[in-house]
């Protein structure tokens, strides 16, 4: 599928927007934003990094907004993000939530939360 160079400005916006949002996520949790786009998905990674707006540790796999939030990757909201992009093409808004709420989103008028529990929690 081809890309005007709208859609991909679109798809680069999205996903500053949700590292800024989330901190860092897995590098692999970007590409099923944009499922079937991974060419896109790899130029759009580049550029956030070479132009300064996100940093990435590449053999963990993960990607942030910034050095510091590389080295305070929250794992329980990670976790989190999977279960909202299992949602992802039906999602209308969502945010990082406030303890113990990892992420509240918006969906079909309803509201979710998703909270994470460890085993034996």
């Amino acid at each position: 599928m081809l890309h005007t160079r709208e859609e991909m400005q679109e798809e680069l916006q999205e996903t500053a927007k949700v590292l800024s949002q989330y901190g860092c996520l897995k590098t692999n949790q970007i590409y099923r934003m944009f499922p079937g786009h991974d060419l896109i998905v790899a130029t759009i990674l580049r550029k956030l990094k070479s132009s300064g707006r996100a940093v990435g540790d590449w053999d963990r796999k993960y990607i942030a907004a910034d050095s510091d939030k590389l080295k305070q990757a929250d794992e329980k909201e990670i976790r989190a993000f999977w279960v909202l992009l299992s949602f992802w093409g039906s999602i209308e808004y969502h945010i990082p939530g406030e303890y113990p709420v990892c992420i509240s989103f918006f969906m079909k008028g309803q509201v979710y939360e998703i909270i994470y529990a460890a085993r034996g929690e």
